[in-house]
């Protein structure tokens, strides 16, 4: 059920990102370039099913920010972390909309002074979406995060992003640019 996965997502999130702040990590400017396509890689979800291009730089965080997750990835000495999400369109009994309206509310519930921001419909290599900023805390940790929700045919998608609110604006484009890449694996691919 997508609330129990938001919660548990928030929870860990927060607990990573509070090591890390606690263990006084470094961000430098400039790695990850945005253009540099060399340094990025492919990575496809535990079930075979979705694919992303992130840089190279960033590590596998299996089991480390969510058991629901199918694909998480990350680099935590920059606070930038991202995984995936699917939840089968036939178990639930929402429409996308709905889908999208809990889990934004099920994220902001676990956050103090959560702040949203107005959901944007885009679209991911031509599948529909939307985009929701949340900032806000979790012991005394401003987080900044921005939730994908896409719909495919089969799945709705959770892609949950995260840093820091200090790091937020020097981070999104990269994260921007990462999700942009999101894409059900082909067929031929899959042989």
């Amino acid at each position: 059920m997508p609330i129990k996965r938001s919660a548990a997502v928030i929870l860990a999130l927060i607990m990573m990102l509070g090591c890390l702040v606690g263990c006084g990590s470094q961000y430098s400017p400039g790695e990850n370039s945005l253009n540099d396509s060399s340094s990025w890689v492919s990575v496809t979800s535990e079930d075979g099913k979705y694919q992303l291009q992130v840089p190279a730089k960033w590590k596998d965080l299996k089991g480390q920010l969510s058991q629901d997750a199918t694909l998480e990835y990350g680099d935590p000495s920059k606070e930038q972390y991202l995984m995936l999400l699917p939840e089968s369109k036939e178990s639930l009994s929402m429409n996308f909309k709905e889908y999208t309206t809990v889990i934004l509310h099920n994220i902001a519930s676990n956050m103090e002074n959560a702040v949203i921001d107005q959901t944007a419909d885009i679209t991911i290599q031509e599948t529909p979406a939307t985009l929701t900023g949340i900032s806000g805390s979790s012991d005394q940790i401003k987080v900044q995060y921005w939730v994908y929700t896409v719909e495919t045919q089969q799945d709705f998608l959770q892609v949950v992003t995260c840093t820091l609110q200090s790091k937020a604006e020097e981070t999104k484009p990269l994260i921007e640019q990462v999700v942009d890449t999101l894409q059900p694996v082909s067929e031929e691919s899959k042989q």
